[in-house]
């Protein structure tokens, strides 16, 4: 029997015009994302503001496996969405400049849901490590790297993501090839993320795991959302407007 990773899809929606910001956060929550809880294999879902490095929001889902995103169910969905007209909150987003989405397998560290991933603060970071300096990267960040981390005050959780390598068809979104690598640390507050002892570790590994090579991004955020898939999947919804609450259990910090 073959056991699927756990899977984030990871994605980066930039700012909307002022005018609609209001009513478009209150749609992604309670709209966008619910939908996708009620699907096979999302698991949950978080949504955070950035205080740091572009864009303006980010969301980790959660997935039991890639294999969320080719469901019959979440592809009819995909289908629904992109048929809709111009101007719709379900097209505005992935035309916005600057939308990027990633599909991330889980290589290192605790698997959702986790007590540790319940703080305010995440610090992301994302590494195109060279071919020539993949392994010996890998082995750092997850031994000595992570020891460090790990034991560091504020920091509850570090995760690492590769890249899947799993075949998704456009059907099921719009793909971002880079970075290759996705860490997540879980932070109990933002000033942790500014301290010296934190900062030194950081630009370590940006040095010593990557000979030299500059990160491709790093973004502090701050939890505005927060949603757990509960209850059977019994298939399709019919896209009408509300979500069964047995399907969901969601909490705002704002």
């Amino acid at each position: 029997m073959i056991t699927r990773r756990r899977a984030v899809l990871f994605v980066r929606v930039p700012a909307v015009p002022a005018e609609i910001d209001a009513e478009w956060n209150a749609w992604y929550d309670e709209i966008h994302i619910a939908y996708r809880m009620d699907k096979p294999h999302f698991l949950g879902a978080r949504r955070y503001h950035a205080l740091a490095g572009e864009p303006r929001c980010f969301v980790l889902y959660e997935l039991a496996c890639v294999d969320a995103l080719t469901s019959p169910q979440y592809l009819e969905h995909r289908r629904w969405e992109t048929a809709q007209p111009a101007g719709t909150f379900e097209s505005i987003g992935p035309k916005l400049p600057g939308f990027e989405r990633g599909v991330y397998e889980q290589t290192y560290g605790p698997q959702w849901p986790c007590k540790s991933f319940e703080t305010s603060t995440i610090f992301l970071a994302g590494h195109d490590p060279l071919p020539a300096d993949e392994d010996a990267f890998n082995t750092w960040y997850d031994t000595e790297h992570a020891r460090a981390i790990e034991r560091m005050p504020g920091v509850t959780a570090l995760r690492r993501f590769k890249l899947t390598q799993t075949p998704l068809t456009a059907r099921s979104g719009v793909r971002t090839a880079r970075p290759e690598y996705l860490a997540a640390y879980y932070l109990t507050f933002e000033a942790v993320a500014e301290g010296e002892t934190f900062r030194q570790e950081i630009e370590t590994t940006w040095r010593k795991g990557q000979g030299g090579v500059a990160p491709r991004f790093a973004m502090l955020g701050r939890l505005i959302y927060s949603v757990a898939a509960k209850g059977p999947k019994n298939g399709p919804d019919s896209h009408g407007t509300t979500l069964s609450p047995s399907h969901a259990s969601a909490k705002r910090f704002r």
